[in-house]
């Protein structure tokens, strides 16, 4: 997931990050039934998890301080060929408050270097207090990445890029 500047972005930064981590799709398919096996590569098993948490943001009159943006992303890559996804994220750029809430379940498949998400249930839901509330029924669409794994520090991590070239991660697999 890109981190945000807090100087530098607006409270609808986090939908469009939210909107770049999947939620959307690039395509939709027809029915996602799970594949005869599972051709997900033993390294991408497994529950990845990404977490930033943001730079304060504190009242000179009251004290009172809030993270400029908190986001919490899981993927989990099942051997079955499925996967879930949730991610959530809140952006405080006072006045303004955003919160988003995506979660999708459905079949994943590698092709060479990508993956897709073959989204068989999922929905995005917006609540922005500066703008339109969103709910968004992603059910059908497909969301492809390419995926690498790399290893920091002794840690396995994997990066995504979706397919505006924006990069995800580095979510770090849950043990």
């Amino acid at each position: 997931m890109p981190r945000l500047l807090p100087s530098l972005y607006p409270a609808f930064a986090l939908l469009a990050m939210a909107l770049a981590c999947g939620s959307g799709g690039d395509s939709s398919t027809g029915p996602n039934d799970p594949p005869a096996a599972s051709n997900l590569p033993a390294e991408l098993l497994g529950e990845w998890h990404y977490q930033f948490i943001g730079v304060p943001n504190c009242d000179p009159d009251t004290g009172q301080c809030v993270s400029t943006a908190n986001q919490s992303e899981t993927l989990t890559l099942s051997s079955n060929g499925r996967f879930e996804h949730v991610f959530v994220g809140e952006s405080n750029f006072p006045p303004c408050n955003m919160e988003v809430l995506h979660e999708s379940e459905g079949t994943a498949q590698v092709q060479g270097s990508n993956l897709l998400l073959h989204i068989g249930t999922g929905t995005t839901r917006v609540t922005n207090t500066c703008g339109d509330n969103e709910t968004n029924d992603e059910a059908g669409e497909t969301d492809t990445y390419t995926w690498a794994l790399s290893d920091a520090s002794g840690a396995l991590q994997l990066t995504l890029t979706n397919d505006q070239g924006t990069e995800l991660g580095p979510f770090d697999k849950k043990e």
